[in-house]
C-alpha cells in the first residue's frame, strides 16, 4: 500500500470505528477493520490498473465491492462473471462481436476477456463506497442499514473515497470530453444522486442540470436497450 493510499486508508478506517462505537459494535472493530483493510488494498490495486488503461468515456456507478472469501470483484480475473455485469450486457455495449468471448472455456479467461474489452472502450465501474461492506463477513451491511446510516457512512467516505477517484479520472480525461455518468441501480440514484451530482458538478465532470440516469433493469440484470442507447456507437 502506498503513503497515498495508506493515508486515505486510515482516515477511511478511523471514520469507520467511529460509527462501529456508534452502532454498538465495537467488539467486532478489530476483526471488520482487518478483512476491510485487505479488500480495500485489493480492489483498490485493480481499479487503479485499469484506469490507468484507458480514457473513460462511461462510468457506471456501483456500491461497493462484495469481495468475500472469494475475493468477489467485478475487476478480479479469478472471479468469474456474474449478473452484476454479464456477457450479454457487454455485447450491448461492445456489439456482436464481443459474444465469441463466451467461447472460452477457462472462466479466468472468460472474466479477462470481459474486463479488456470493457475497459478498451472506456467503460470504467466505479464504486461509490470504500467498505466492502457485507452481511456474511461485516457487522454492518449496506442492504440492512437504516437510511441514516447509509447516509452516514457514504458521507463520511466522500472525501476520502469518491472525490479522490472523481478527481483520478478527472486528470485521466484531461482535454478529452468527460465521460458519462450512470448508476448501476435505481436505489442508488434515490438515495445519493443529488450529493454526486453536485460533487460531479464542482468538478466540471457534468453540467449543472445533467441527469445522472440508472440503468438498472429488472431485477439484477442490467437495462441492456438503454446501455446500449446512451453508452458507446
Amino acid at each position: 500500500m502506498n503513503s497515498d493510499m495508506k493515508n486515505r486508508w486510515d482516515n477511511l478506517a478511523g471514520k469507520l470505528s467511529v460509527i462501529y462505537q456508534e452502532e454498538n459494535q465495537s467488539s467486532r472493530i478489530q476483526a471488520d477493520l482487518k478483512y476491510l483493510s485487505k479488500a480495500y488494498q485489493f480492489t483498490e490495486k485493480l481499479w487503479l490498473t485499469q484506469l490507468q488503461s484507458t480514457v473513460p468515456k462511461v462510468v457506471m456507478l456501483s456500491e461497493a465491492p462484495l469481495f468475500g472469501e472469494n475475493r468477489n470483484y467485478f475487476y478480479n480475473p479469478d472471479t468469474a462473471p456474474s449478473s452484476f455485469f454479464w456477457f450479454d450486457d457487454a455485447i450491448a455495449l461492445a456489439g456482436n462481436d464481443f459474444a465469441h468471448g463466451k467461447k472460452f472455456e477457462c472462466a479466468r479467461e472468460r472474466k479477462q476477456f470481459l474486463i479488456k474489452t470493457v475497459t478498451t472502450k472506456g467503460f470504467m465501474i466505479l464504486d461509490l463506497f470504500p467498505y466492502a461492506l457485507n452481511a456474511n463477513d461485516t457487522a454492518l451491511n449496506y442492504r440492512k442499514a437504516r437510511k441514516e446510516l447509509y447516509l452516514r457512512i457514504f458521507s463520511d467516505s466522500l472525501d476520502d473515497h469518491l472525490s479522490k477517484k472523481l478527481d483520478l479520472i478527472n486528470e485521466k480525461c484531461n482535454s478529452s470530453k468527460p465521460p458519462l455518468f450512470l448508476f448501476r441501480y435505481k436505489r442508488l440514484k434515490d438515495r445519493l444522486d443529488q450529493v454526486i451530482k453536485a460533487r460531479c458538478i464542482s468538478k466540471n465532470l457534468i453540467e449543472k442540470n445533467a441527469e445522472i440516469e440508472s440503468i438498472g433493469g429488472e431485477n439484477m440484470s442490467l437495462d441492456r436497450e438503454l446501455l446500449q442507447l446512451v453508452c458507446l456507437p
